[in-house]
């Protein structure tokens, strides 16, 4: 399934909450993607103005999903990524994304290109199902759950399938699950910490 950018413009929309320790997440000097490993160079940018934000960047989530669109991303295309972004998570949950830890780096953990790997593929298959369930796309939806060719689909049919009665025709219990999904709303999602 393509997804356009139209699709998921200003889908995601971030409230005063996320700025200061949440928004501003610098990136390391430089990123070096070998031998399977994400890691990344003491130092950061977070002396220039304004500070460094990619959560700000509208192409953010789309860029993400698009690193799988394809096949398996290149090391060179993560290392570009991952330049512009930073990594995924912090190397201190207890600390904000902005410190400098004591080893001189940002505050984020090298991690293996199979996980980073994963982290795309599992992203670009949430962001597929949140369009086809903000589009209603019954027949998507259903062949996720019948069907699962992914983890995310996978998770789907264990949450939905056996919270269907078993009398009623597939299609019935599919489309009564699927109004139990919280509402979506058709345009943002209001992202709050």
């Amino acid at each position: 399934m393509k997804i356009r950018k139209s699709e998921v413009e200003s889908t995601f929309e971030f409230g005063e909450a996320w700025l200061g320790e949440i928004m501003v997440w610098p990136q390391a000097p430089r990123y070096k993607v070998a031998a399977g490993y994400i890691d990344l160079e003491p130092g950061s940018n977070l002396g220039r103005f304004p500070p460094p934000a990619p959560f700000a960047d509208p192409d953010l989530a789309l860029s993400f999903a698009r690193l799988g669109a394809r096949e398996e991303p290149s090391p060179q295309r993560i290392e570009k990524w991952v330049s512009r972004y930073g990594l995924l998570f912090r190397q201190d949950e207890g600390l904000p994304g902005d410190r400098i830890l004591a080893d001189g780096r940002v505050n984020q953990r090298p991690m293996e290109v199979r996980e980073f790997t994963r982290e795309v593929f599992r992203f670009r298959d949430l962001l597929s199902l949140y369009v086809e369930i903000r589009d209603m796309d019954v027949t998507a939806v259903k062949q996720r759950c019948f069907e699962p060719r992914s983890a995310v689909d996978r998770e789907l049919a264990a949450y939905v399938l056996p919270g269907v009665s078993e009398e009623s025709p597939d299609w019935e219990r599919i489309d009564r699950a699927l109004t139990a999904f919280p509402s979506v709303p058709s345009r943002k999602v209001r992202v709050i910490r």
